[in-house]
């Protein structure tokens, strides 16, 4: 990754160049990398030419190597295969055990006339599941009704990931928890009555409608919005309702 060495009252770097040539100026870039170009030295021209081309593509670009690394290495070589000691693993414990939110479509839910997993969770489930060259890992699919109850069965051992969940870094640390990157993601709306739509706004005095028992809302409010006055229901049908007679302003986020 090149790094560009900065000059104006003091002298620092940055690793993307973006900064204002009103305070700063490019002195040079420095840094290191684990790939080279090797130029034979009969042609030492080829180097200078080619360290100029890369620095063109670098000022052009500033997302050139970080899309190069996603292409051509973020998903080959060891990647692709599990260790010995995963495939022992996995022969030792048998399918994953994925606890998922029943009724949480279009992310998951199980199927009222099968009784398998329907949605997204399935489709990326799917792809994981041949996502190695020396396994096929098997998944089996658990619903949960609440995700309260989900946490307590990871607790417990009764499943071995979950999925969704909201916990925050910290909450995770508390709980002895390990977080993956976001597996998808979505936009966050909040729904409100028509004739209030124009009235509105998130940083006023705001009470919003929260479905009881779901620390997935109770994270994300904390996190955006902690100012929020909260009212609890049973459900979304009740917050809902409850929008609707005016008892609160809005249903949270989602």
């Amino acid at each position: 990754m090149q790094q560009s060495l900065f000059f104006n009252d003091f002298l620092g770097y940055s690793t993307s160049g973006i900064l204002s040539l009103q305070v700063a100026s490019k002195l040079c870039k420095i840094g290191s990398s684990d790939f080279f170009f090797a130029v034979s030295k009969t042609r030492p021209e080829l180097l200078s030419e080619l360290d100029f081309a890369m620095s063109r593509i670098q000022e052009n670009n500033f997302y050139y190597v970080k899309e190069l690394y996603s292409k051509y290495i973020g998903y080959s070589g060891s990647e692709l295969f599990l260790s010995q000691s995963e495939l022992s693993w996995l022969a030792e414990h048998g399918p994953i055990r994925v606890g998922y939110r029943d009724n949480y479509l279009a992310f998951c839910a199980q199927d009222p006339d099968t009784g398998e997993l329907t949605g997204a969770l399935k489709d990326f489930l799917e792809l994981a599941s041949h996502s190695t060259e020396n396994a096929e890992i098997e998944f089996t699919a658990v619903p949960v009704s609440s995700p309260t109850d989900s946490l307590d069965m990871l607790m417990s051992g009764e499943v071995d990931c979950l999925f969704p969940t909201n916990v925050s870094d910290y909450d995770g640390e508390e709980l002895h928890l390990s977080l993956t990157i976001p597996l998808m993601q979505t936009g966050m709306v909040a729904v409100v009555r028509q004739s209030a739509q124009r009235e509105f706004s998130p940083q006023g005095e705001v009470t919003v409608a929260v479905n009881e028992g779901n620390p997935d809302y109770e994270t994300f409010l904390n996190d955006h919005f902690p100012q929020w006055n909260r009212v609890y229901f049973t459900d979304t049908e009740a917050s809902l309702a409850a929008v609707g007679k005016g008892e609160a302003d809005c249903i949270s986020p989602k």
